[in-house]
This record gives structure tokens, sequence and C-alpha cells, in this order.
């Protein structure tokens, strides 16, 4: 929705904020991930989650979204 899409740069914003303080945390490459998906950017949502399912394979959220860009 178009509400939705005037918060992703502020959400884009804070996953980094995490990710520059923590640079494995898991959860913030997932949704880096997905706001990059709802913004059609696949490229860059495929890298957070390839990053993040290398750090913990078993991750299921990670492999929902990635099944989404892929298919």
């Amino acid at each position: 929705s178009y509400r939705a899409q005037e918060n992703e740069p502020a959400a884009l914003a804070a996953y980094q904020y995490v990710l520059d303080r923590d640079p494995e945390n898991v959860k913030a490459m997932v949704r880096m991930c997905e706001t990059y998906f709802s913004l059609r950017q696949d490229a860059l949502a495929q890298g957070y989650c390839e990053d993040a399912l290398e750090r913990d394979p078993d991750f299921a959220r990670a492999w929902r979204q990635i099944g989404q860009i892929y298919y």
C-alpha cells in the first residue's frame, strides 16, 4: 500500500542502523530483504537473505522470503 511505501526508507535506515552495530544480526538482514523485495529490488533483497541464510541456515523466515524472490 502507499502508506507502507512511505515507511520503507525509515525501515531500511533502522535495519541498517542495527546492522552497522551488529553485522551478524540475521533478523535485521531478513527485514532488509523483505523491505527491498517490497520495493521490487530483488537483487538487493536476495543478497540480504542469502547473507542471513549463510549465518543461520535454519532461519525459516529467510527461506520463505528467498522462495518469493526466486518464484
